[in-house]
């Protein structure tokens, strides 16, 4: 189980936005966002898969990736939610974990500082 008592409560875009920036990537022959979170156990996944749909509305798909390691994944019309969640908390230069080269896109540092 998470150590962390209040993570229901304090998880948000930006923190799916971080765990896309760490372990996430982009499949694009298949259209579909994945974060590699191998090192959490399956019970576990599946809490964070529930998390990410009651605090963001963002159906999570939970695969198991190989030898009890499973991995969250949008697929469909979620992989364009999870983008609208996410980018406003990454810069450019990583957009391409959600499948996005928005190199010219201007950042704006000031929208997320009262967050931070």
């Amino acid at each position: 189980m998470f150590r962390y008592n209040n993570i229901v409560e304090n998880f948000t875009a930006e923190t799916l936005a971080h765990l896309i920036i760490g372990d996430g990537n982009f499949l694009s022959s298949r259209n579909i966002i994945r974060i590699y979170i191998n090192s959490f156990i399956e019970s576990d996944v599946r809490l964070l898969s529930d998390i990410i749909f009651n605090n963001l509305g963002l159906k999570t798909e939970v695969v198991h990736d190989r030898k009890d390691q499973f991995i969250l994944c949008w697929v469909g019309d979620n992989v364009e939610r999870a983008r609208e969640l996410v980018t406003p908390f990454m810069h450019p230069s990583i957009l391409y974990r959600v499948g996005m080269n928005l190199i010219n896109r201007k950042f704006s540092y000031e929208s997320i500082l009262d967050k931070i």
